[in-house]
């Protein structure tokens, strides 16, 4: 009964991403469509506290991602956010990253 489980929330998780992959760049504006659900993108998000939601981006990016911390539901502080000077610094699991404007892009967190 776990093995089925565990498939499940796979399967809806795969599907969530990539719902939110397609139907988001129908939008010519993305950050309008994004508060109906208290989504933000990294790079608009303001110090404080946050879930990781998703990423839109390949494959290869998002196991990139998953490695340095970026899973669903994780908790992820966001420390900096500089507008377009520099990076984003965050901290994800204890560790402090820092993260360019175009990466934060395309990372979609959860306000808590």
């Amino acid at each position: 009964m776990s093995f089925i489980k565990k498939i499940t929330k796979q399967i809806y998780e795969y599907l969530h991403k990539h719902w939110i992959k397609v139907h988001f760049q129908k939008f010519k504006s993305f950050n309008k469509h994004l508060s109906y659900n208290d989504t933000v993108k990294l790079s608009n998000a303001v110090p404080g506290f946050y879930k990781f939601s998703a990423t839109y981006c390949n494959d290869k990016f998002a196991n990139r991602l998953s490695e340095l911390g970026f899973i669903q539901n994780e908790k992820i502080i966001v420390i900096e956010n500089k507008c377009n000077k520099s990076g984003v610094i965050v901290k994800v699991k204890g560790s402090k990253i820092v993260l360019n404007h175009q990466v934060a892009d395309k990372i979609l967190l959860k306000r808590k």
